[in-house]
């Protein structure tokens, strides 16, 4: 049942985004005769049409410069021609299918006109062109909300994604120097561009916390080393610029970083 319902929806989505737009264009592209009384010439046919053309969306009737009856609608203007007692609806070919597919109701409108006994309905034909402009607004905006969404669900959570990417020590504590401040804000508010990687040498699985800060007078990228196992961490290496921190200096920079965040001013090492 669920998937008679998938083939039915993308259907109906095919049917609206593309072969529609091909349908119309190309049955209704030309404009076939519609009988009109043999004593009928442009300026009888202009009032009549001036007078009963009950087309909804009708803005006008009118002369154009070159003495032609011209019917502007919503979706364009519409040359009336008249040859050997018929007359031609105009369709615009440049345009959107909605002109031709208006040219044809208006067809329609007019031979009821001229012949009240003429089958087709032409506010019918117009209730299904507003309805297929009404499901193409709701197309449209359905492909937008699932784009969205579709960004917002494809976007990580930075929070999620620092404790992925970092195997959860993002999310943990440097007891000795904060037991409320995880290491992910006191690295993230520190540094600028702080990103979080792994990779393995051998057995030994170490998380890099790449970043820059002020170093003296002087901009500086750091790196700062975890080893980790299943159940434990620590911090193993320090890099500036390349260069090994020694061991040694180690506390007073984490201490310094801990600090920052608590005091949130940015203390420059020396």
């Amino acid at each position: 049942m669920s998937t008679f319902l998938v083939i039915i929806a993308f259907g109906w989505l095919f049917w609206n985004l593309a072969f529609r737009e091909w349908y119309i264009y190309y049955k209704y592209k030309k404009a076939k005769p519609i009988n009109i009384p043999v004593d009928s010439n442009k300026q009888s046919v202009f009032s009549i049409l001036k007078n009963s053309l009950s087309y909804p969306d009708l803005k006008s009737i009118h002369w154009d410069t070159n003495g032609d009856i011209m019917i502007v609608g919503k979706y364009g203007k519409h040359k009336i021609t008249i040859e050997n007692n018929s007359l031609y609806v105009g369709r615009d070919h440049s345009k959107h299918s909605k002109n031709i597919e208006e040219a044809e109701i208006i067809d329609v409108y007019i031979r009821k006109i001229f012949d009240t006994t003429y089958p087709d309905d032409p506010y019918d034909k117009y209730k299904k062109m507003k309805k297929h402009k009404k499901n193409w607004i709701l197309i449209q905006l359905g492909i937008i909300i699932a784009a969205v969404i579709a960004f917002s669900v494809g976007m990580p959570d930075s929070d999620l994604y620092e404790s992925q990417t970092s195997n959860n020590i993002s999310n943990s504590y440097l007891n000795s120097y904060s037991e409320t401040i995880t290491i992910g804000k006191a690295f993230d508010a520190f540094f600028s561009d702080g990103k979080w990687s792994s990779y393995s040498e051998g057995a030994i699985n170490y998380i890099d916390y790449t970043g820059t800060c002020m170093y003296g007078d002087e901009q500086a990228e750091m790196i700062i080393r975890f080893w980790h196992s299943d159940i434990e961490f620590r911090v193993e290496e320090i890099y500036i610029n390349g260069e090994k921190m020694p061991d040694i200096s180690h506390v007073g920079f984490l201490q310094t970083i801990f600090d920052s965040y608590e005091s949130s001013t940015t203390i420059p090492l020396n």
